[in-house]
């Protein structure tokens, strides 16, 4: 009796960075990798997550850090993403873990459906250094909005502040 091939064991990683955004962010993602999942008939055996962690740092994000563990051990043969900047939005830090995926035979998949390539990941992280400075600029508008925002309310509540 002949079996077919098997298919492709997948891992989905998702993340978002601030207190300031929706926890709803993670559940979008990962629909969106299930989906990209079921288009490639790939088996999701397990996801991967980190909840207010910033891109740009390694150690502190738990789900991260297991992922990297599962590549290492070979627990799986895919990982899907949304976008690479989940992964990482440091240039550095993702073009090693690249080369950290490509060394344990692991592949990475984002939204497009396709495996990155080495030319993708250098794109991405030439994007990602473009943007960076530009989501600082935001973040730091959407703070100024919030603090202005509750400092609103606090006058309305309590008019004797405003004088």
């Amino acid at each position: 009796m002949m079996t077919g091939p098997t298919k492709k064991r997948a891992v989905l990683y998702a993340r978002y960075s601030s207190d300031m955004q929706k926890a709803t962010s993670i559940d979008g993602q990962l629909l969106l990798c299930r989906k990209i999942a079921a288009r490639n008939d790939l088996d999701v055996i397990g996801a991967f997550v980190d909840a207010a962690k910033s891109g740009l740092t390694e150690n502190a994000r738990d789900g991260y850090q297991q992922l990297l563990n599962g590549v290492r051990n070979h627990d799986f043969d895919v990982v899907i993403v949304e976008h690479f900047d989940r992964l990482s939005r440091d240039p550095a830090t993702i073009q090693r873990l690249k080369q950290v995926f490509e060394f344990n035979g692991v592949e990475l998949m984002d939204q497009k459906g396709v495996y990155a390539t080495a030319t993708d990941i250098s794109i991405a992280s030439l994007y990602n250094t473009i943007y960076k400075p530009q989501l600082a600029d935001k973040v730091r508008r959407g703070h100024d909005n919030a603090v202005a925002r509750e400092f609103h309310v606090l006058i309305e509540a309590y008019p004797a502040f405003s004088k």
